[in-house]
């Protein structure tokens, strides 16, 4: 089921300087590779997806859910190519990149660009970031392409140089409690309480509601 607390870009308050860079790319678009850095939990896949809401949707600001907004959040667009590391293996293989490269390389189907999402892009091995190269240098036309890593320490500097970084810091205490409170429906106190052990991590805020994960948490602490 699509996870609509997502909204569209200009509904997001969460990252502020991240919000402006983003927007402005929305009103004068040109830069088509970028890296999105910053810890686990600062907000990367969330923006990602209302980013793409904002530029396939033609609903508006306030679209509480169209058949187009549904499709992004499920991720089954037939414009959005969503990227991540397969359960049990350690790395992004040259296989998935090449994959992500011919599907970029058609036109759009509905929307007025592709957008490529590469979670965890930071696992991708030197063989899968190097075939991944001439996409990042010369992106096909109506393309975009987000790099999501904690870390820009393990790719290529051929890589770095190709994708404009942008920095997700990891979230104030306030901001998550907020989150908890307005999108996710926690009451004050266990919202503050999560949002102070949580160390910036929003993912990880999140799991605090989670009954079976506090009760694996409180026997390996033992």
């Amino acid at each position: 089921m699509a996870d609509f607390t997502v909204p569209r870009l200009e509904k997001l308050d969460s990252q502020p300087e991240v919000q402006r860079l983003l927007k402005n790319l929305l009103d004068r678009p040109g830069v088509q590779t970028f890296l999105w850095v910053g810890p686990e939990g600062s907000g990367k896949k969330t923006y990602a997806l209302a980013l793409v809401r904002s530029l396939f949707c033609r609903e508006g600001p306030d679209c509480g859910g169209c058949a187009t907004c549904k499709q992004v959040l499920n991720r089954t667009h037939p414009d959005l190519f969503w990227l991540q590391r397969q359960e049990g293996k350690a790395e992004i293989a040259v296989e998935a990149t090449r994959e992500v490269d011919r599907k970029l390389s058609n036109a759009p189907f509905s929307a007025p660009v592709k957008v490529a999402v590469v979670s965890e892009a930071d696992r991708m091995n030197p063989d899968a970031q190097n075939a991944f190269l001439k996409t990042l240098e010369e992106p096909p036309a109506n393309s975009l392409v987000l790099l999501l890593a904690e870390k820009a320490g393990n790719f290529l500097p051929t890589v770095l140089s190709r994708c404009r970084l942008v920095r997700f810091p990891a979230l104030p205490a306030m901001v998550i409690e907020k989150a908890l409170r307005e999108s996710h429906g926690w009451d004050k106190a266990e919202a503050r309480k999560a949002a102070q052990e949580a160390g910036g991590n929003l993912a990880l805020a999140l799991k605090f509601g989670d009954e079976n994960w506090m009760a694996f948490r409180e026997k390996v602490g033992r």
